[in-house]
């Protein structure tokens, strides 16, 4: 079973075009997969919408980051559903479109492989026409720095001769998936982000802890991204600097 979790922040027409876009090619899917919305604004609209569409829907007490959003949903799914330990829970960004076949051949895969940690193949068009650069190697100072000001990164991996299942260091929390066992095992993500780098952060985690994360370039998923963060000093850019400082700090990141 593939537990998806998508945290919405105002986010209401993307996860119901989303919805609606599974519900029309595969009504009947509760064997594979399960959809849950973490709705940190508590939106009537979308709460009403995926009542309707026996959806779980997660409201909030408070507005948290994406981290502290992440967790408790996944705390919410163990106590309220019988969770195993190879069940995978499957973080999607909201402006993620995937297609429900994609679904089911990951389902498959992971059935045949029992990966720890995956990614797929993102794209930023329904052409697939641009990637989005997700999969990367981990990051160093210069890495942060070099694409903040000059808009570049050694650290984003070509993915244009990739196509068998590769291992590598970690992906965008767009699109990322893992055991139910590992996530418990490295105590999910690091509340201390508030939004950026927590995706590098429990990647990192886990590669020390002994798990594989693994790219599967047959997986091609479209990815709306808005890069908010890009603009100088603006809420986001001081955020996402909060973050690298944090993630410097924490796990002393080489400097190039």
């Amino acid at each position: 079973m593939i537990h998806i979790i998508i945290v919405s922040h105002h986010h209401d027409e993307y996860i119901v075009s989303l919805i609606k876009k599974i519900k029309s090619t595969s009504p009947d899917s509760n064997s594979l997969f399960h959809l849950y919305i973490k709705d940190n604004v508590n939106s009537f609209k979308l709460q009403r919408f995926c009542n309707a569409e026996n959806i779980d829907y997660m409201g909030s007490k408070e507005r948290s980051g994406f981290s502290r959003n992440n967790n408790l949903a996944v705390e919410e799914i163990i106590r309220k559903y019988h969770v195993k330990d190879e069940d995978y829970f499957l973080f999607l960004n909201p402006d993620i479109l995937i297609e429900t076949e994609t679904i089911i051949n990951l389902s498959n895969i992971l059935a045949d492989h029992k990966y720890d940690l995956f990614t797929a193949d993102l794209y930023k068009d329904q052409q697939l026409s641009v990637r989005d650069p997700s999969v990367r190697h981990f990051p160093t100072l210069t890495d942060f720095f070099t694409s903040y000001f000059f808009g570049y990164n050694k650290s984003i991996i070509d993915r244009s001769d990739i196509s068998c299942h590769q291992m590598v260091d970690w992906c965008a929390g767009s699109f990322l998936g893992m055991k139910c066992s590992v996530f418990k095992h490295i105590e999910g993500f690091d509340e201390h982000f508030f939004m950026y780098c927590e995706d590098i952060d429990i990647c990192l985690r886990a590669k020390k802890a002994g798990y594989r994360l693994v790219y599967l370039p047959e997986l091609k998923v479209v990815h709306f991204s808005q890069n908010d963060n890009r603009a100088l000093f603006s809420k986001n850019f001081l955020w996402h600097i909060k973050s690298v400082i944090y993630i410097c700090r924490k796990h002393i990141l080489k400097l190039c």
